[in-house]
This record gives C-alpha cells, sequence and structure tokens, in this order.
C-alpha cells in the first residue's frame, strides 16, 4: 500500500486556504470603498465625464485625488447672517433647497445618468465631503447624487452650485472620512 503524501495534501489546503482568504479580501474591500465598483468600466466610452475633485481622474466608487491640503476650501457657508448685495445664496424658507447645473455631470451611483448644463437639480437635502480625498457632493431626495465638481479638459470645474440655499455648518454629522453638512 502506498503512504499518502502529506507534503501535496499541506500544499493543496494552503492554496486552498490562500484563495479564500483573496476572496473574503476583496469581498471586503469592495464593502468599505477600497475597490472599483463592480461594473464601473463598462461601457467607459458612453461616459464623457468622470466625477472628481481634484486633478485626477476617478471612478464612480472611489475617486482618486490630491489629498485634500491642496483641494480649495469647501463651500460651507458661515453661519453668520448674509448681508444684503452679498454673492451667497440666501437661507431658504420654503426647505426646498435647488440648485443649478453649471456642466454637464453623472450621478455617482449610476454613470449612465446625466444631468445637462442648465437643468435645475431640485430637493437638493445633503452636502456630503470626504476630508481624506476632499470630493465633494450634493444629494437630493428620491434621486442621485451628483459631484460637486467634474474634469473637463485636464480641468475641475464647478458642477453644481445651490441657489436658494446654503450648506450649513453647524450640527454636521461624521461617518468615517465623509462629513454630512445639511442644507437649508
Amino acid at each position: 500500500m502506498k503512504r499518502p503524501n502529506y507534503k501535496r495534501r499541506g500544499e493543496l489546503f494552503l492554496a486552498v486556504c490562500f484563495f479564500i482568504g483573496l476572496f473574503i479580501y476583496q469581498n471586503m474591500r469592495d464593502r468599505t470603498g477600497g475597490g472599483s465598483a463592480p461594473g464601473a468600466d463598462t461601457d467607459a466610452g458612453q461616459q464623457e465625464l468622470k466625477a472628481v475633485d481634484g486633478d485626477a481622474q476617478a471612478t464612480a466608487a472611489q475617486p482618486t485625488v490630491p489629498a485634500a491640503a491642496s483641494l480649495p476650501p469647501a463651500t460651507v457657508t458661515s453661519s453668520a447672517p448674509v448681508e444684503a448685495g452679498d454673492d451667497q445664496p440666501t437661507g431658504n424658507q420654503s426647505g426646498n433647497c435647488d440648485a443649478i447645473v453649471l456642466h454637464r455631470v453623472a450621478a455617482i451611483e449610476n454613470e449612465t445618468s446625466f444631468m445637462e448644463q442648465g437643468e435645475t437639480y431640485g430637493s437638493v437635502t445633503q452636502y456630503w465631503r470626504n476630508m481624506r480625498t476632499g470630493v465633494s457632493w450634493f444629494c437630493a431626495h428620491g434621486s442621485y447624487c451628483y459631484p460637486e465638481y467634474v474634469q473637463d479638459g485636464g480641468e475641475r470645474v464647478l458642477a453644481i452650485k445651490l441657489t436658494n440655499c446654503a450648506v450649513q455648518p453647524e450640527g454636521a454629522d461624521r461617518e468615517g472620512d465623509e462629513v454630512l453638512f445639511s442644507i437649508g
């Protein structure tokens, strides 16, 4: 009777463990935003603009931009009252915040959904900013989230601007690197 080859079995066991560990690592990385979203590169020719807030190209799931220190400050306004004639949006008493789309922009969650220049982005309720990367975006009730800036021909361009309300710095909620500001 031939004796079993335990060395071969050990190598096989280690290989299986390695692949299982790799699978678990990849799934954890995808859930935490460390990797690209499934299907993020599909139909890349159809998307002309990628959501960014810096000089580098980015995917919808994990933007790659320079450090936040090299970016301009966030568009968060102070809580001081706005004087008449200032070029700042005033507080919105109706509770319905709108924004104007200044440049064609793709949704963060769905790269095939675009808003065109001149459209009104209604019912804006949230302003998010990733403090590590400096990326910022607006979200509306019942709609997708759209980045505040886009990359166009190598230049960083403002894509969305609030028209009748402002970002409120007080009461911001922090979720890891991301900070949620209210809009009013």
